[in-house]
């Protein structure tokens, strides 16, 4: 998913959370 990279790239730095429930995901 698209927006799995920008959360990875611009979330995961303003929100930890928001990686760990993506990083799940990938």
């Amino acid at each position: 998913m698209a927006d799995t990279a920008a959360a990875r790239a611009g979330l995961l730095v303003d929100k930890p959370v928001i990686y760990a429930f993506t990083g799940n995901e990938l």
